[in-house]
């Protein structure tokens, strides 16, 4: 999910996830690269984070280890 979108903001929608308690995993991806809004969105519940440019090999990375950070959790 990006961090800047029309109408919402991404922190916005994981705000709304964390207090509604959805175990959504979500990969935030952002030009944003400031270490604070990447720690706001880990306390929100963000799994990753993928700064832009998005470069395919760490998108790839970065699904591989949350796919199996869940089927890991789930055993």
């Amino acid at each position: 999910m990006d961090l800047v979108m029309p109408n919402v903001t991404g922190i916005d929608v994981l705000e709304v996830l964390h207090h509604k308690n959805f175990e959504v995993p979500v990969i935030v991806i952002s030009a944003d690269i400031q270490a604070m809004t990447k720690e706001r969105c880990k306390r929100l519940g963000a799994v990753a984070f993928i700064n832009k440019p998005i470069k395919k090999d760490k998108v790839t990375k970065t699904l591989r280890e949350v796919i199996a950070s869940l089927k890991e959790n789930t055993k």
